[in-house]
């Protein structure tokens, strides 16, 4: 399947196989407009798309997600993101862990 709209803020990705990217490995479909952290460490052969480098400051940036990857803040389903530089280490987080 297709992947887009995604943000890997994860350190460091690995395998025991070839064909390991930042944002996903061994898809037949195709990805497009991801954030993968910068400093990531990737351990084996990297292919494919890896994603737009983002800094740790930009993914604690309600903008990288709203305007570049369409993601909707608000208090509902439909706007279902919360960021706070005080919670979740300033990454956001779903309006319903506010509760």
């Amino acid at each position: 399947g297709d992947v887009t709209n995604n943000a890997a803020i994860n350190q460091t990705v690995s395998a025991s196989t070839s064909g390991v990217n930042k944002i996903v490995g061994g898809s037949s479909g195709t990805t497009s407009n991801n954030f993968a952290l910068d400093e990531m460490i990737v351990s084996g052969t990297v292919s494919g798309n890896a994603g737009a480098a983002k800094s740790d400051a930009d993914f604690k940036t309600r903008s990288t997600y709203e305007t570049g990857l369409g993601w909707k803040f608000g208090n509902n389903a439909l706007n279902p993101w919360k960021i706070d530089a005080n919670k979740n280490g300033g990454l956001p987080y779903l309006y319903y862990q506010d509760r």
